[in-house]
Formats: structure tokens, sequence, C-alpha cells
């Protein structure tokens, strides 16, 4: 097992509560041992204080439960951030710099874990693709961003001197 601790915990304390939230959200037996088997960590985190709120902030940027649901069936991950320091900062300097909230949205349906990035490594991706002349009006502007804050700058300038030794510019 990759998480001994999940030993110790009381099942019918911590995770029957957690299992039965996971339910009540409409995530199906099914998805949940999906779920819990790719991310384990999830049954780690405290129900009050990172599942529960991490769903309310989710809800109040898609709106609907079922886009909540598309949103962690997109990435499990999220239900183990504190989103309150990632999600909102990250989307708060989207907005800043002209990108628009549909744009956004679209983004964090598809990719939530594109705004798991810290504040500062996102600010700095956001910086790059402007420096790179993206307009912030497109979706191409958040699909550089992501490249750039899931990818990192290292991985993404190797893939950049691929393409100059090919003949391709900037």
């Amino acid at each position: 097992m990759m998480r001994p601790a999940l030993y110790f915990f009381n099942a019918p304390k911590s995770l029957k509560p957690k299992l039965e939230y996971l339910k009540s959200l409409g995530i199906s037996d099914v998805e949940t041992a999906l779920m819990l088997s790719s991310e384990p960590s999830i049954l780690e985190r405290s129900l009050e204080n990172c599942i529960m709120p991490s769903v309310q902030v989710i809800k109040r940027f898609v709106g609907t439960d079922d886009n909540v649901l598309k949103v962690i069936k997109a990435s499990y991950r999220i239900l183990t951030y504190n989103l309150d320091k990632f999600l909102e900062p990250n989307i708060a300097i989207l907005v800043s710099h002209g990108v628009p909230k549909s744009n956004i949205l679209k983004l964090i349906m598809a990719q939530p874990k594109s705004f798991l990035a810290s504040t500062c490594k996102f600010s700095e991706a956001v910086a790059q693709v402007e420096k790179l002349g993206f307009d912030p009006t497109k979706i191409q502007f958040l699909l550089a961003i992501r490249s750039l804050a899931v990818l990192g700058k290292s991985f993404c300038e190797r893939k950049l001197g691929v393409y100059h030794s090919v003949g391709f510019s900037e």
C-alpha cells in the first residue's frame, strides 16, 4: 500500500464521511474507486477543512453541481488543494490581464490543474505568454499559460529549442 497511514485511520469516523460526501456530490462508487486509487491523498485530507471548502470554491466559479463534477473528474487532485490560495488568486491574475471569464471557465472545466501552480509561478507564466505576444482575449493565451505553468519553463524552453533547430521561428 502506498499510503500506510490509512491503516491507522478510524474508518467509520474518518473515511466513511468522506465517501458519503463524495457520493452526495453525485460521484458513483466506481468513479470514487478510480479517484481514490489514482489520488489516495484525498483520504488524508480533512473533509471539513479541505475537501468541502474546495468543492465550494469550485462551485463559486463553475456555477452548477454538474460542472463541479466535471471539474473534479478532470482532476481529482483538485480536492487536495487549498483553492483559496491557488485557484482564486490565479483567476484574479487572468482577469486583471483582460482574459474573458468565459475562456477562464473553459480552462477550469477542461484542465483545472492548470490553476494549481503557485501564484508566483502562475504570474511568471502569464508574463512570459504576454511577452511572446499572445492575445489575452483568445483561448490560445490560456493554453500557453497552461503549458508554461504545468510543464515548466525549462521543459518549454527545450521544446522551443527543438523547434528552432529544425527551422521554426518564434
